[in-house]
């Protein structure tokens, strides 16, 4: 990817929020971006020695997209196999998109990216979702063990463990 282009992305690799005259907004604090963006750190960019901060989709909003497999010729591109989250089923489903017109940000290349960014919502960056016998630890009566804390998950309106296992490894 082009340097220029690369440092247009979010982490999450999602397209910034634009101004109205088509450039990226940049920010200092959640208040400065719009209802559906956040505030984020881009690593590595800075500007006379301030981190540079661009105002980034949130997961949420991203999660919450229809999915979109794109339309057109595209140059006679195969369809890629992808993975969305289906806002409804609360999971993550395969499907083909065409990458071409038409598409948005609710596609993953693997089932792995689209987990950690539309089912693991509720914990922040650097934790893992408690997963028990293949089950999520909901938490609230039942406290979450140790080095886990209660987190609420505003997309699936539930409270989950998120943390970190007691070996220091990331739970997955």
């Amino acid at each position: 990817m082009h340097l220029m282009k690369y440092l247009e992305k979010c982490p999450s690799g999602a397209d910034p929020q634009r101004t109205p005259e088509g450039n990226i907004a940049w920010c200092t604090n959640d208040t400065d971006c719009s209802e559906r963006h956040s505030c984020t750190a881009i690593d590595g960019l800075m500007h006379f020695g301030i981190q540079i901060r661009y105002c980034c989709p949130t997961r949420m909003s991203i999660c919450l997209l229809p999915p979109q497999p794109g339309y057109g010729d595209c140059d006679n591109k195969k369809p890629k196999l992808m993975y969305y989250f289906d806002a409804t089923r609360l999971r993550c489903q395969p499907f083909k998109v065409l990458e071409c017109l038409g598409v948005n940000q609710n596609r993953f290349n693997t089932e792995e990216e689209c987990v950690a960014q539309c089912e693991r919502t509720a914990c922040k960056a650097g934790e893992s979702l408690l997963v028990e016998d293949g089950a999520v630890r909901l938490c609230g009566a039942e406290a979450c063990p140790p080095t886990y804390i209660c987190r609420y998950d505003a997309l699936f309106r539930r409270h989950v463990c998120c943390g970190y296992s007691s070996l220091g490894n990331f739970v997955k």
